[in-house]
C-alpha cells in the first residue's frame, strides 16, 4: 500500500475522529504512515465541531484514553502508540459491549421488561435493567481475542466462564421477578464452587508490618467470603447513574497498570473488563438509558474478586489490591455497621448508603460520580506508587482523610439519619 494512503483515510469524519485507533491497525499491517501527523489531527479534531454532541465528545475522549492506557499497561511503552494484541482485544470488548447493550435496550423496551420506580429508586420512570448482558458479552468477546492472540492462556478462563454461565441466571431478577436474598446467595456459592474447581484460592496473605502469613485450609472459606463480599458490594453500590460503571473502569485501569508493572498476564483481563464496561457506560452516563442490573453488578464483582485471587499468586498483596476499591469497601462496611448498631435488618433493602445520602442532600449523579472517581484515583495511584516505594502510603492517608471528612459532613448535614 502506498505510504500516503493511510493519511487519505483520516479525512473522513469517522477515521478523523478515531485516527489514533487507525494508526494501531495501520502499524499492525506494516503500513508506512505518519503517526504524529494523524495524532495531531485527532487532537485538533476534538477542538472543532466535527463531534457536535458533548456526550459523543466525552465518549470519544474516554475511548481514546482507555486504549492509550491499555497499550501502555500492556507493553510498558510510554509512547503514543504501543502495538500488540491487547489493544485489539480492548477494542473488541468496547465495540461488542456497546452493540449488545444497545440491542438489549431495544429488546427490553419492546417487550416492556422494565423496572418500575418505587420509594427506593433513584430514577423517576421505568428503565431497562439488563444492561449487564452487554458487559458479559463484551468481556468474553475481548477474552476470546486475547486467548486467540496468546495474551492469556490460563485455565482460570474456564472457571470464570463456568461462573459466568451461572451468574447469567441473575437475569431472572432483571426481567422476570425479584430474586430473594437466599436465592442470590445460593447462586453466588455455586459460582464460587465452579471457580474453585478450576481456579486458585488464597494460600497466604501478606500483611503490612507482619509479612506473609500461611492460611492453610483457612484459605478456602476466606476465598468464598471474598467472592461473596465483592459481588454484594458491587450490587449494593449500583444505585445511581454511572457510578458502578465509572468506578469499575477507573479501578480496572489502575489494576491493569499495576499488573502490567509486575509482569502479570492478569493485566489483559483488567483492560478487557474496562473496555466492556466502557461500551456499556455509553448508555449509562447520567441521565442513564439502561442499568446494568444484577447480571452486570454480580459479574463485575465476581470478576474483580478473581483478579484479587490471581494477584496474590502473582505477588501482589491483597491489601494493596483492595485499597483501590477503598471507597466501595468503606461505604458498604460503614453502612452495614451503622445499621447493625441501630438494630435494623441488614437483609432489608434500603437507601442509606453514603452516596445515596449525598443524593438526598442535593448532589447530582454527575457530582457524586466525580467525587467517587477522584477518591478511587487517589487510592489507585497510592497502590501503584506503593509497588515502587513507601510514598504510596501518603496517598492512602489522603484518601482515608477525605473519606472520614466526607462521613462527618454527611452526618452533620443529613438530619433524617442523624
Amino acid at each position: 500500500m502506498p505510504s500516503g494512503r493511510p493519511l487519505a483515510f483520516v479525512r473522513s469524519r469517522f477515521t478523523y475522529r478515531f485516527g489514533w485507533y487507525f494508526v494501531v491497525w495501520a502499524r499492525r499491517g506494516g503500513w508506512d504512515c505518519d503517526q504524529r501527523l494523524i495524532v495531531r489531527k485527532c487532537c485538533v479534531c476534538r477542538k472543532t465541531r466535527l463531534i457536535r454532541s458533548p456526550r459523543r465528545r466525552r465518549i470519544s475522549l474516554m475511548c481514546h484514553w482507555l486504549l492509550r492506557l491499555a497499550s501502555i499497561g500492556y507493553t510498558g511503552d510510554s509512547g503514543m502508540v504501543a502495538m500488540g494484541p491487547m489493544v485489539i482485544a480492548v477494542l473488541c470488548a468496547l465495540a461488542v459491549g456497546g452493540v449488545v447493550t444497545r440491542i438489549v435496550l431495544s429488546v427490553t423496551r419492546r417487550f416492556d421488561w422494565l423496572d418500575r420506580p418505587n420509594v427506593r429508586s433513584a430514577h423517576k420512570r421505568p428503565m431497562p435493567t439488563a444492561g449487564g448482558i452487554g458487559i458479559v458479552a463484551g468481556f468474553w468477546a475481548g477474552g476470546a481475542v486475547a486467548v486467540w492472540e496468546g495474551v492469556w492462556s490460563g485455565v482460570e478462563w474456564w472457571g470464570l466462564l463456568g461462573a459466568t454461565a451461572l451468574l447469567l441466571l441473575a437475569v431472572i431478577d432483571d426481567m422476570v421477578r425479584p430474586m430473594r436474598p437466599g436465592e442470590k446467595t445460593i447462586l453466588l456459592l455455586l459460582a464460587v464452587a465452579v471457580w474453585l474447581g478450576w481456579g486458585p484460592h488464597f494460600e497466604g496473605l501478606v500483611l503490612p508490618g507482619v509479612g506473609e502469613v500461611s492460611l492453610r485450609w483457612w484459605g478456602w472459606p476466606l476465598t468464598v467470603l471474598w467472592f461473596v463480599f465483592l459481588c454484594n458490594a458491587f450490587n449494593f453500590m449500583d444505585g445511581i447513574d454511572g457510578l458502578s460503571a465509572l468506578q469499575t473502569i477507573c479501578a480496572c485501569c489502575w489494576m491493569g497498570l499495576i499488573f502490567g508493572a509486575i509482569g502479570s498476564p492478569v493485566a489483559a483481563m483488567t483492560w478487557i473488563l474496562a473496555g466492556a464496561v466502557g461500551g456499556f457506560l455509553v448508555f449509562n452516563v447520567p441521565p442513564a438509558r439502561i442499568f446494568m442490573g444484577d447480571v452486570g453488578s454480580l459479574f463485575i464483582g465476581f470478576t474483580i474478586a478473581a483478579f484479587g485471587v490471581l494477584g496474590t499468586r502473582a505477588g501482589l498483596p491483597l491489601w494493596v489490591f483492595s485499597s483501590i476499591l477503598a471507597f466501595y469497601f468503606f461505604d458498604v462496611c460503614y453502612t452495614l455497621t451503622r445499621r447493625l448498631l441501630r438494630g435494623e435488618n441488614i437483609l432489608e433493602a434500603h437507601r442509606k448508603h453514603l452516596y445515596q445520602r449525598l443524593g438526598r442532600l442535593g448532589w447530582s449523579h454527575g457530582r457524586i460520580n466525580a467525587g467517587a472517581f477522584c477518591l478511587t484515583s487517589i487510592f489507585g495511584f497510592g497502590a501503584y506508587r506503593h509497588m515502587e516505594d513507601e510514598a504510596g502510603l501518603l496517598f492512602f492517608l489522603l484518601g482515608g482523610g477525605l473519606l472520614i471528612a466526607g462521613v462527618v459532613w454527611i452526618e452533620m448535614r443529613d438530619p433524617e439519619f442523624a
